[in-house]
């Protein structure tokens, strides 16, 4: 069965700000309305596999062979080869009889329709372990040097960062004058940035996991780029290397830190409103089109703040 509605937001993590009626509250442009996790947070097909030209293929294993070390170089050019295998066996079977050759078409059209999808499905059953784990106020297995958990969590977190429609559109534009055709290249180029970034977190012991517990009235809200880089949300470019700290809503009351800024303490209690505020803040002005809450309550501060720059974008 081919998967038409694909996610660039796990739904299972989206579940945590549904309410008792199992909506969750959305504000995109300024509306405001309930939904059903299925039908936010993706897009028909985003995920469709699409064969590339050789210039293309050239800068995607340009790309792969600056990895910092030989293991995950040859990481990348397998995940590469694996990307694009299905575009050989599609040359394959234009010479097959019409009747063997409708079926597999079709066999292939499901692939390059579901692969990616799929491959996403199979990384947040590892993750949703994690995520489980935070919620319950354990984070516990991101310190165990005895267990693979700390940098499964990691390239998790890293492809959670890098897989969303922000992530992609800015891409785009970024490389719009080249003759790359990046929306076809970025879904390798995204996975392999995902794989350098949680080796290199994993290699450097001073990143921390550091659950942050609201106590506040205010709920944490999160968006469809959930995971940022504290650092770059007042667009700034060309950040150093170690200008990076990621913050992750994982439910209305908890979000967790991967940083190397906190060093003495794996939980914050908040009970001053204005912090809550603040990562809010950092979740709007870092989201593509949509932000969610479990209650419209805390998001109408956002809808103001929506209508106002529409007023001074028409005006």
């Amino acid at each position: 069965m081919i998967k038409k509605k694909q996610h660039y937001v796990s739904q299972y993590y989206l579940k945590a700000w549904t309410n008792e009626k199992n909506q969750i509250i959305c504000l995109r442009e300024d509306k405001l309305f309930p939904s059903n996790t299925m039908n936010i947070a993706q897009e028909n097909y985003f995920y469709e596999l699409q064969d590339l030209t050789e210039e293309e293929k050239n800068h995607t294993y340009s790309f792969a062979m600056q990895a910092p070390s030989k293991y995950l170089q040859k990481l990348h050019i397998d995940f590469i080869h694996n990307y694009l295998k299905v575009f050989k066996y599609e040359n394959i079977t234009r010479h097959l009889i019409e009747d063997k050759k409708e079926q597999v078409d079709e066999l292939l059209n499901q692939h390059k329709k579901n692969y990616e999808e799929d491959y996403h499905a199979q990384i947040e059953g590892i993750g949703n372990k994690y995520l489980d784990l935070i919620r319950d106020g354990n984070i516990l297995f991101y310190y165990d040097d005895t267990t693979e958990d700390r940098m499964m969590f990691l390239f998790f977190i890293a492809l959670q960062y890098m897989r969303t429609k922000k992530r992609r559109n800015a891409v785009i534009q970024e490389f719009e004058k080249d003759n790359l055709n990046m929306r076809k290249i970025w879904p390798i180029l995204a996975h392999l940035s995902a794989t350098n970034i949680a080796g290199g977190l994993h290699l450097e012991k001073e990143y921390n996991l550091v659950l942050l517990i609201n106590k506040t009235d205010i709920n944490f809200i999160t968006g469809d780029q959930p995971l940022i880089n504290t650092y770059s949300v007042e667009n700034k470019k060309n950040l150093e290397d170690h200008e990076l700290e990621f913050y992750y809503p994982v439910s209305p009351k908890l979000s967790v830190l991967i940083t190397k800024d906190i060093k003495d303490s794996r939980e914050i209690i908040i009970a001053d409103e204005k912090k809550i505020c603040l990562y809010n803040d950092m979740i709007f002005k870092s989201h593509e089109e949509q932000i969610y809450a479990n209650s419209k309550i805390h998001l109408v501060r956002y809808l103001e703040l929506k209508k106002n720059y529409s007023d001074e974008s028409s005006g």
